[in-house]
């Protein structure tokens, strides 16, 4: 089950840092097991408003029609905060259970798209 989410959470970052690939990414992300493509279409859009639009601490909750949700909170940076770094803390929820939360740098390319880093 642990590998499985470590895969869920790799996809969902992947379709962010690879301009092109989300359709690809999301497709291989979807036969893992308790995972959703709705998920990450959920989760995407928002973690990008987060940086863009709140402040540090701020959270927002999500859930997707798979019946998945969870959590994200902007742990660091963001526009509000004058940068062009991010930290974005994920936690998923399924079956009423917290099953994992994963921390993700992101920095703004110089198109102004937030994208993982390192």
């Amino acid at each position: 089950m642990r590998s499985a989410l470590t895969v869920m959470m790799a996809c969902l970052i992947a379709s962010f840092a690879v301009p092109g690939t989300a359709s690809a990414q999301t497709g291989r992300a979807a036969i893992v097991k308790g995972l959703h493509q709705s998920d990450i279409e959920t989760v995407q859009p928002l973690i990008r408003e987060m940086l863009d639009n709140d402040e540090v601490g701020s959270t927002r909750e999500w859930r997707s029609p798979s019946g998945n949700q969870g959590e994200l909170r902007l742990v660091k940076g963001g526009k509000l905060a004058d940068m062009d770094t991010g930290r974005v803390r994920i936690t998923v929820i399924a079956k009423e259970r917290r099953i994992k939360t994963f921390t993700f740098r992101y920095e703004r390319d110089a198109g102004g798209e937030w994208r993982t880093a390192g």
